[in-house]
Formats: structure tokens, sequence, C-alpha cells
């Protein structure tokens, strides 16, 4: 059963700080093949047996493939980078990757945002409370008989993923209100609650500790209409993030450089060694004739 901490156990967003710096970001090849905290494509999760019934949402609730496919390309990122948790995907969610990006106000602001700070949208994981829910499918489903079963099964996907991406740091940008709750119903409960943000948490910068069935993570509140303060917090939270994948980066093309060099100068020995061994071969001819 999961614990959801209550609201009153909150502290200020310095005390990401510590945790940030508690996040081991250093490549070592034998740690990362036994414990490979990199980068998640997302699709090996899909093989597991509570994520198998994916397929079966789409065709119950009929939600496109193009949703499907969207869904599974914004929850590809480095499972150490904060997660970025939004409401539901936008009306352009049935489109093709690229255009729903290009069209999605959200995703847009997410993305060049993103690029300040030395990353792109494919390096955070994005998830969405109500994952493949757009407002159009929600509002065709007003009166209908399932709606409540939609939204829980949703919930219950997001639920699924957070247990196995296990996330250290959540920027809730999705906030608790009288008008989102009479929208979404009751449907996951004080967990959904618990994942929210509010206004207040939004401007006095909270953050507050949740139990994700035995997993413990850190929820950053943020109103997503309060521009100007996402863009502190995403700085706050990401940056360190955006300059360790820079350094990486940096690393990475100094090795390749270095392995290039190295290529070439193996290359130009063997050409030596093979030169001398025709020589040879052709001095050894010459006294045979």
């Amino acid at each position: 059963m999961p614990l959801p901490v209550s609201h009153a156990k909150v502290d200020h967003v310095d005390a990401l700080t510590g945790r940030l710096a508690a996040v081991e970001l250093e490549e070592e090849e034998e740690e990362e093949a036994r414990n490979p905290r990199c980068f998640n494509p997302f699709a090996p999760y899909l093989e597991l047996s509570s994520l198998r019934q994916t397929r079966q949402l789409l065709v119950k609730h009929g939600i496109s493939e193009a949703s499907f496919q969207n869904w599974k390309e914004l929850l590809c990122g480095w499972l150490d980078f904060p997660v970025i948790l939004l409401l539901n995907p936008s009306p352009f969610d049935v489109l093709g990757y690229e255009q729903m990006v290009q069209q999605s106000p959200t995703l847009g602001w997410l993305e060049k945002n993103l690029e300040v700070l030395k990353l792109k949208l494919h390096d955070v994981i994005v998830m969405d409370t109500f994952p493949m829910v757009t407002d159009i499918l929600l509002e065709s489903k007003r009166f209908a008989e399932d709606l409540s079963e939609l939204v829980t099964d949703s919930f219950e996907l997001t639920w699924t993923c957070l247990r196995y991406i296990q996330p250290q740091i959540v920027i809730s940008c999705q906030c608790s209100s009288k008008a989102r709750n009479e929208k979404w119903g009751s449907s996951g409960g004080l967990r959904a609650e618990e994942l929210s943000s509010s206004e207040a948490g939004a401007r006095q910068e909270l953050v507050k500790m949740m139990n994700v069935d035995g997993h413990h993570m850190f929820v950053v509140q943020h109103n997503q209409m309060m521009e100007g303060v996402l863009k502190k917090l995403f700085t706050k939270v990401l940056e360190p993030f955006g300059r360790w994948k820079e350094r990486r980066l940096a690393e990475r093309k100094k090795t390749a450089r270095a392995e290039v060099i190295l290529v070439k100068e193996s290359i130009r020995d063997g050409m030596k060694s093979l030169i001398k061994q025709m020589q040879l071969f052709n001095q050894i001819r010459r006294q045979e004739g």
C-alpha cells in the first residue's frame, strides 16, 4: 500500500542542494555495468507484465497509436536526472513526435528552456499524471460509463512507471485545484494529490518527500502558469545536470580523438610492418632466384 507523505511535511527548496550534491553522476564502466543508472530507452519496461497491459488500454479506451508512441518517447531520458511531471498530453498528442513537440506550447517551452541549460528534451524524462488522456478524449468520455475507469487506468500507468524508474527528484508542474479535481475526479486519490503542486507551494519553492511503494523521491512544486518561477526553479534544479552532460560530452570527444590518434598510429605501424614483410619476402625470392 503506498504511503504518501502529508503536505505538512515540506521543506524549502534549499533542501534540494544537498540532494543534488548526493546524486552521483560520475561514470565508471564497472559500476555502470553492475547498476546501469544511465540513459533509459524505456522500451524494455514494456516487456514487464504490469506494463504489457498498455496495449489493452489503447484498445479499451480508443487511444491512438501516435499517443502511445509519444508517451514512450517522452519517457526516454537519463534516470538520474530530475523527472518533469505534467498533467496530461496536449491535443497535438495524436501527431507524430516531432510535430507534437512543435505544436505543443508546453513541450516547446520545455525544449527551449532546457536548451539554455545545455540539455535536450530527450535528456529528461517527461511524464503526465494522466498519460494519453487528452482534453479532447476526456470530453468525449464525459458522460460515458467508463470515464472513471479511463482516468484510473491512466494514473495507475504513471504510478507503475514511477515505481520502475524510481526518480530521485520530480518537478511537479501541475497544480491541485477545485477546477482540476472536478475535471479529473478522485482518480488516483491521495497519491495523485501528493504528486500535485499548489500555487502557495510554488511561490514558496516548497519540496515534499513522497513514497512510491518503498522508493522515496522529492517532489518540487511549481505552478505551470508562473513562468518566471519555473525558469528560476529549472535553473536551480536542472543546470547542474546540464553542466554534467556538457562535461561528459567533452570528455567523450577527447577520448574519441585520442582513440582516432591511436587507430591512426596502429594503422601506420601496421603499414610499416607490412612493408618490411614485403621487402623481406622480395629479398628472399631474389636470393632463391
